[in-house]
């Protein structure tokens, strides 16, 4: 067993709410109400030495001793109220000491399903002894049902339209966000994450903060038929426990963020977890249980619990039929956006309490910080629950929720919604209004009958909105999907998006559109397009979304999934141009003008192409990969000048972008401007020295200038990264050649050679067996 170093032998109390409340009590409770003063100073004196009070009675000397020792027996009593407030057997310190933090993410987790909760079938015996170890929050709630704008609201403790993530897929958290991450790697934390979930992927800015960020890319055990999109439970809690063991030898605290996929659908849990169980749900929370019990144990095994605050929660629920919403993202009931919340803190917090009053997850990251003795973030909008924790009552907490998703996805209106006093506000083309103490299930609304009510809660959400931080910039939150992104995306069940920047949320405030829950058919129907996808059955697939499109010819989504599905399956070039269209018509982004370039080009119409490549790169928010297809578009009808100029953009858009890198430099090499190639694909290969195209474009530039010599190292380099790559041989044959070196020519040459027949391009085999015919004679 590894014993927890000595720095982390107690756990940090910065932050003694409840503690002090627990004392308070003891006050009133006792008949002497006078010289509160010296009571205070003796009860100190215990918490702060550990002493037992006897000892601090005989220590007592001055003009306050015999009042003070007077005090004593109630002094005793308070002592006891204090440890049994905390559940500690020892006397608390007020001073901080750095404890850890483990941070625990079940995706898509619905609090009424688990045991802590009250659901009577629930197998989740690792959260039901966490509860009675902790804090049971009992109306937690996501400001989103939607993965990542809810975990960038856990994360910065602010709601989505403050921290600008509105979708899965097509944002990106900006760097002008803090997050919890960054404010305890600025107190002196290790930090690190295992993400389970694309979604969650780096490229989608939650990294901020961690030095250690393991996502879906990172790994190789994902799972295979959600195309490689998601990793597996046992995967996540075997890292998860390495991280432990790592930690556990360094005294310094320690800051792990975990992430479970598994009860997302669809619903396949492994094994024994997939029998006997009224839903396949349940079989996936019963395994997630099961790994986070292993963490847990990893924590005790290695010495850390002691020292640990480990919070659970979660981002969204699921639907389950409930409100005709089999899973999430649409909708804003309950059953999506509450979800659990489980604090445990040894010696810190009381075990067993259960605070009940509505709380959201922007509290999380405050609540944490506040715990851990440390300042709060700056722009959060959530606040610390501590003291909430220390009265054991509820609180009349407004709850802010949105979602942008059937706007995005479908041309629907958006929806927000509102949760104050007992009454819940859905802000939607037909108004909704719930009397949550009478109808907590929201099945009868109340929106017509009540419209003073109506109109005051839509006025405290306008408020909230009104007053809120300013968001980072639109454009800067906003990310261009590729072609791989857009399959993980439709593989977890997600509509491939394209966003719209949101430049006055003011002007947005009211609902545009249809109602969502005017269609809940076709969003059910879209909903199983993405299962037939995942699932690789396209004939079903295609025959689904061609019914939603006549059922909905508004959902850009719909027609932008046709249009993709006809041309991944070789069908009507002609009819998928059609459907690109009328997508971007609908929601005129720049990537959507660019797939339909794409599909002209497919259908030999380049003139019409190039102008839809021009207003693709004209539609903002423009992206690198817009700029880079109008380059190759231009690059292929000899127009190179301005390719070199789009591929030049596209490097200013994003200067880590690899092919408006070497395809700049490709353009130089074609226009004979070795000096300018050089310059381009110098800079790659310092970026990336890894990536045997630039070692090749660098050789080659090198060759046009005549140096021969010197390029010979780089397409070496070229080879040795990328052996299986007839061009990268011939490089080296080329420049052999011109050196002299007969033999290393010919070599080089003979493996181009078999390489490019394997591949069955006779062309440039006659090419090369001409040139190795050549050097023979």
């Amino acid at each position: 067993m590894v014993e927890a170093p000595s720095a982390q032998s107690s756990l940090s109390t910065a932050s003694s709410a409840s503690v002090t409340s627990c004392l308070g009590r003891a006050i009133a409770c006792t008949p002497i109400q006078t010289s509160r003063l010296r009571y205070t100073k003796t009860t100190r004196l215990i918490r702060q030495t550990n002493l037992h009070p006897a000892v601090v009675a005989g220590s007592l000397k001055g003009e306050d001793a015999p009042v003070m020792r007077a005090f004593l027996p109630v002094v005793v009593i308070s002592a006891m109220l204090i440890l049994a407030c905390s559940g500690h057997p020892e006397p608390l310190s007020e001073a901080a000491t750095g404890a850890n933090l483990l941070l625990i993410s079940l995706d898509t987790t619905r609090a009424d399903r688990l045991g802590p909760y009250g659901y009577a079938a629930a197998e989740t015996p690792a959260l039901d002894r966490l509860a009675k170890s902790g804090v049971v929050f009992e109306r937690c709630f996501s400001p989103a049902p939607i993965t990542l704008p809810a975990h960038s609201s856990l994360m910065t403790g602010t709601d989505p339209f403050v921290h600008g993530v509105r979708d899965n897929g097509s944002f990106r958290l900006h760097e002008s966000n803090v997050t919890l991450a960054e404010a305890l790697q600025q107190a002196g934390y290790r930090t690190a994450a295992e993400v389970a979930a694309f979604v969650l992927n780096r490229e989608f800015g939650l990294d901020q903060g961690f030095d250690r960020y393991e996502d879906t890319s990172a790994v190789a055990d994902t799972v295979l038929n959600r195309t490689s999109a998601s990793r597996r439970g046992d995967s996540v809690a075997d890292a998860a426990i390495e991280r432990l063991r790592e930690f556990s030898a360094d005294a310094r605290p320690f800051f792990l963020f975990v992430h479970f996929f598994d009860p997302h659908a669809p619903y396949d849990p492994p094994g024994d977890w997939s029998t006997n169980r009224a839903h396949p749900y349940d079989g996936e929370i019963a395994y997630t249980d099961a790994q986070v019990g292993r963490i847990l144990k990893a924590l005790e095994r290695l010495g850390l619990a002691e020292n640990t605050v480990v919070a659970v929660t979660a981002d969204h629920g699921e639907g389950l039929g409930e409100h005709d919403e089999d899973t999430h993202t649409v909708f804003l009931y309950d059953s999506t956006l509450r979800v659990p919340l489980i604090i445990s803190a040894p010696g810190r917090l009381p075990g067993g309490l259960r605070v009940p009053g509505d709380t959201r997850l922007i509290d999380v990251a405050p609540t944490l910080l506040d715990l851990l003795g440390l300042d709060p973030l700056e722009r959060a909008q959530g606040t610390s629950l501590l003291a909430r924790m220390s009265r054991r009552e509820g609180s009349a907490t407004p709850v802010y929720g949105e979602s942008f998703y059937p706007r995005f996805g479908y041309g629907y209106s958006q929806l927000r919604s509102w949760r104050h006093g007992g009454l819940k506000y859905i802000h939607a083309p037909t108004p909704e209004l719930y009397d949550l103490q009478r109808d907590p299930g929201e099945t009868v609304n109340l929106a017509e009958e009540r419209p003073q009510d109506v109109a005051r809660l839509r006025s405290e959400l306008f408020s909230w909105i009104l007053d809120a931080p300013r968001p980072p910039d639109s454009d800067h939150a906003i990310r261009v999907l590729d072609d791989e992104s857009r399959a993980k995306l439709r593989a977890l069940g997600y509509a491939a998006n394209s966003a719209q920047p949101i430049t006055d949320e003011v002007a947005l405030f009211d609902p545009e559109g249809d109602d969502p829950k005017d269609h809940v058919i076709d969003l059910r129907i879209a909903a199983r397009v993405l299962g037939l996808i995942r699932e690789e059955d396209w004939g079903a697939a295609e025959a689904l979304v061609r019914r939603l499109v006549s059922l909905n010819p508004k959902s850009a989504i719909a027609h932008s999934n046709l249009a993709t599905l006809l041309t991944n399956r070789g069908g009507s070039v002609e009819e998928a141009v059609v459907h690109f269209e009328r997508a971007a018509e609908l929601v005129p982004t720049s990537d959507r003008w660019a797939a339909l370039a794409a599909a002209l080009e497919r259908n030999g119409e380049r003139e019409r192409a190039l102008n839809v490549y021009a207003r693709a790169t004209s539609t903002p928010p423009v992206f690198a990969s817009a700029h880079v297809a109008f380059a190759r578009a231009l690059r292929d009808v000899g127009r190179l000048e301005d390719a070199a100029k789009q591929y030049s953009l596209g490097i200013e858009r994003d200067s880590d972008n690899r092919d408006a890198r070497l395809g700049l430099g490709r353009t130089r090499l074609i226009q004979r401007r070795p000096d300018e190639a050089l310059a381009a694909f110098r800079s790659w290969v310092g970026a990336a020295p890894e990536d045997a195209e630039g070692h090749r474009g660098v050789g080659e530039a090198m060759l046009q200038k005549g140096e021969a010599a010197a390029a010979l190292p780089h397409l070496r380099a070229a080879v040795e990264l990328a052996p299986d790559n007839p061009a990268t041989h011939l490089g080296v044959c080329v420049a052999a050649e011109a050196k002299g070196d007969l033999a290393v020519a010919r070599a080089a040459c003979s493996r181009a050679l078999e390489l490019t027949s394997s591949l069955g391009d006779e062309r440039r085999a006659q090419g090369i067996r001409a040139r190795l015919q050549r050097m023979r004679e």
